[in-house]
């Protein structure tokens, strides 16, 4: 119960509505002397035909929700990952970037809704030429930020290694969402292997731009 959301609990409401009513219609039946005290107004035969109309309503309820999950199933965590746009190469020797080194990766944060009690997320970007990419060391990453049922827009400020290795021709950027523990910070783990034996979780991951 505790992940029901608005139809959850509007279906379950409806149907105790409906079973109530149910059954003091049964004990009123089964009971001429307290049917015969009961209002008039109470006394229509249209309170037999409530007790079904909640369960019909019940029955939409749970077809909305189911609509509304499978709605959710199809989203894409990660629907937009990249460079800020606000850099520039300077050429000499050696070159350098100006403007905004940073990338940037926006979720929808509703669904990581089940991890917000113990988790917040960090976001990571790498290159990767060879190896075992999850023990690369030198990531770029965010700060932490909690998780809320809305887009998140996550930045990731370059380190100076990637910034090196993009003025030296790199591409092809890795990028990682994690889910870390409440507790544990971006400055505790400096590989994706040790983030994850810290307790974090890699919920996702893309390639792209820069």
């Amino acid at each position: 119960m505790k992940d029901w959301g608005f139809w959850e609990w509007l279906t379950y409401v409806t149907i105790a509505i409906g079973a109530f009513v149910l059954a003091i219609e049964t004990a009123l039946a089964i009971s001429p002397a307290a049917s015969s005290r009961r209002p008039r107004f109470l006394r229509s035969h249209i309170w037999k035909f409530i007790p079904s109309l909640f369960f019909v309503a019940s029955m939409v309820f749970i077809a909305i929700s189911y609509l509304n999950k499978k709605e959710i199933e199809v989203r894409r965590l990660i629907f937009s990952y990249g460079s800020q746009g606000g850099y520039s190469y300077k050429k000499g020797m050696p070159g350098s970037l100006v403007g905004d080194k940073n990338s940037h990766i926006n979720l929808d944060g509703r669904l990581l809704d089940s991890l917000k009690d113990g988790y917040r997320i960090v976001g990571v970007c790498y290159h990767y030429a060879s190896g075992e990419r999850y023990d690369l060391g030198n990531l770029s990453k965010s700060a932490l930020y909690d998780i809320r049922p809305e887009e998140i827009h996550v930045v990731i400020q370059w380190s100076d290694v990637f910034a090196d290795e993009l003025i030296k021709g790199a591409h092809g950027t890795h990028y990682a969402l994690l889910a870390v523990p409440i507790g544990l910070t971006p400055d505790q783990f400096h590989t994706l292997r040790e983030a994850q034996g810290l307790g974090a979780k890699i919920v996702a991951e893309e390639v792209g731009t820069p």
